[in-house]
Order: C-alpha cells, then structure tokens, then sequence
C-alpha cells in the first residue's frame, strides 16, 4: 500500500499539517453567527422540510451499503462539499471491517459474541455520523435548490452551533477545506461520548485482546483505492489508538489531503467510485486476492456485506442490548 505525502504539506517537518486556518473576515463571520441566533417560529414549509430530511436520512441509513451509496450521491451533486466523497470512502472501509469478520482473514480470531459486539461497534459508529452529518448535507442541498442560507433550521436537527456557524460561512465564500475539517473534527466529537467512551465498549471492544491484535496485525487499515490506467492502487493510513480523538482527526484530514490534493490518487478515486459498485466485499478492489464465493481456496473469502450480515436491520434493533 502506498503511503503518500502530499505536496500541500509544509516542508517544515515538525509541522506536517495542513493549513486549515480561516481568514480574519471567516472568524470574524464565525463570532457574529454564535452571537446573532434571533428567535424564530416555524413556517408550514419549514415544518415540512424537516420532516422530510428527516424521513430521508432515516431511510438512507439502514446500513452501510445505503449510507455509503448516499454519500456518493450527494457529492456527485455537490462536488464543492468535499466531506462527502471523503464519508463515502471511509464508509467504504467500515464496509469492508464489518465483512472481515465473517471473512477468511481474521474470522477465526474472534468468537460469534465478539463478532457480534465489533459489528455493533462499526454500525453504530457509522450510523451516528451519518445520522448527524447527513441531515446537514441535506439542508445545505436544500438551500441550494432555494438560493437561501436555511442554517437556523440546524437546531431542529440538534446540530451543533459551532456547525452552524460553519456552515453560514461556507455560504457565504465556500471555502471547502474549512468546512471539511470542521465537519472531521465535528462528526468525531459527537461519537466521542457516544460510543468510544461508552463503558461498554470501552471494555467489550476497544480495550479487548482481539481489537488491539487486529490493530497491531495491520487489520485497521483506512485505504483509498484508485486506478492508474487499468489496474488498482491503493494509498491510505493505518489507524492506531483509535480511542485518541486527537489520532482519529488527523488521519481524517491526512485522508484528506491525500483524496484531493494529490492529483493521481484524486483522479484514480474518482473513476474507482464510479466503476466498482460498493458491496462490502474487498473483492471491490483486489479481486485477484479476495474472492465473494465461499469455498475457493485460491483466494481469500471475503463476502458481500449483505451475505455476511443478513437481515441488517433486524441485526442493528439487536444491537441496541450491547451498550
């Protein structure tokens, strides 16, 4: 797997950041908008639109496959909100984690509970980020549609302020490099008490034998499939101590960085996303590797999401009793 720097890191190597800082008019725009928050009453429209971004989410939401789908949608439509085809390559990833445990690979480290408790991990991880991050992308699509900023209707969604005001500032210079990092330090933050500092999975999940050997066994790879001419390369990082929020948002804006300030894997991801139709499997990306059928020796077996976890949605109601 390819490790690769992109040029919009500082050549300062004690500094290998990204310059994500905001203009004196954007903070300035960013302090206005935490302060001028006037009372307002909901119009029938605005009623309704809630209701139906609600109702749109809920139902692209019902497991991996859709929200990975979604993701990509949006950003097709909505290519200056870089976040998306960022979640949808992350989303990618989780894909592949949650067959992994009923895969060749690594099945056989884990009992049928632990399988269970490291799926509901993943699911529920990634449907909290999609369930929060989602209704805002809606809403900004919306807004679009209108050629009028609707921000203040976050706080039906029970958005953060701090994303409002981002958001009202992206309206305004569409400074896509900003809204990403907020939207990566915003969407792991809200998963932070919910979910990696659960007790439950603190002890059930982070803080077992079998998570901390898949890290050290190089199994929390984050990868970024791309083509260079007609074969598949792969850039990407791997995720350590993943209960350090710190860790889990720089690699968000490394992913980044790599996804669209390099220009190869920038053009390779794209047609990858277009071509390869995600089905969990890793045989999306190394079919000479990775196999979907059951029983070839040749090849690893690495199933379909749908052929691992059958009935999601009656799986994910289960959950519910693991934290």
């Amino acid at each position: 797997m390819k490790r690769i720097l992109p040029n919009i890191f500082k050549k300062d190597k004690k500094k290998k950041t990204i310059d994500f800082s905001l203009s004196k008019n954007e903070r300035k725009c960013m302090l206005n908008s935490h302060h001028n928050n006037p009372l307002y009453s909901l119009t029938k429209r605005d009623i309704e639109l809630i209701d139906k971004i609600k109702k749109e989410t809920d139902k692209n939401n019902l497991n991996n496959v859709t929200r990975t789908n979604a993701y990509l949608h949006f950003f097709d439509n909505n290519t200056e909100v870089h976040w998306a085809l960022l979640a949808h390559i992350v989303s990618r990833n989780g894909g592949w984690n949650m067959t992994d445990l009923k895969g060749e690979a690594i099945s056989g480290l884990l009992s049928f509970r632990e399988k269970e408790l490291f799926f509901s991990f993943l699911e529920k991880s990634n449907y909290f980020i999609f369930h929060d991050a989602y209704q805002q992308l809606l809403l900004y699509e919306h807004s679009k549609k209108i050629g009028k900023p609707l921000f203040h209707l976050l706080n039906e969604f029970g958005i953060s302020s701090f994303m409002r005001a981002v958001w009202e500032v992206f309206w305004k210079d569409k400074n896509s490099k900003m809204l990403t990092l907020s939207l990566i330090i915003n969407e792991q933050h809200f998963i932070e008490k919910r979910i990696i500092q659960n007790p439950f999975y603190v002890e059930h999940v982070i803080k077992s034998i079998p998570f901390q050997l898949q890290e050290k066994l190089g199994f929390t790879n984050v990868l970024i499939p791309y083509y260079t001419d007609d074969s598949i390369q792969l850039a990407g990082t791997t995720v350590s101590q993943f209960d350090n929020i710190t860790k889990r948002i720089h690699i968000g804006k490394y992913l980044y960085s790599l996804l669209f300030y390099v220009e190869e894997v920038q053009r390779g991801t794209m047609k990858f996303v277009k071509e390869q139709n995600h089905t969990g499997s890793r045989a999306d990306f190394f079919p000479s590797i990775f196999t979907r059928t059951n029983g070839n020796s040749k090849k690893i077996y690495s199933p379909t999401l749908h052929e691992a976890w059958k009935s999601l949605e009656k799986l994910y109601s289960q959950t519910s009793r693991y934290g």
